[in-house]
């Protein structure tokens, strides 16, 4: 039987890893000029 302590703490750390994978996703786009953000190609 899994220990639910670690079931959580692993939950979390693929929400957290998540979490950053968009915001890398997001600042690419920006960065690519897609006019989002205030910088890029725009």
């Amino acid at each position: 039987m899994l220990n639910n302590e670690l079931l959580l703490d692993a939950v979390a750390l693929v929400n957290s890893n998540e979490a950053e994978i968009a915001q890398l996703q997001a600042d690419v786009e920006c960065a690519s000029g897609c006019g989002i953000c205030g910088y890029g190609s725009n």
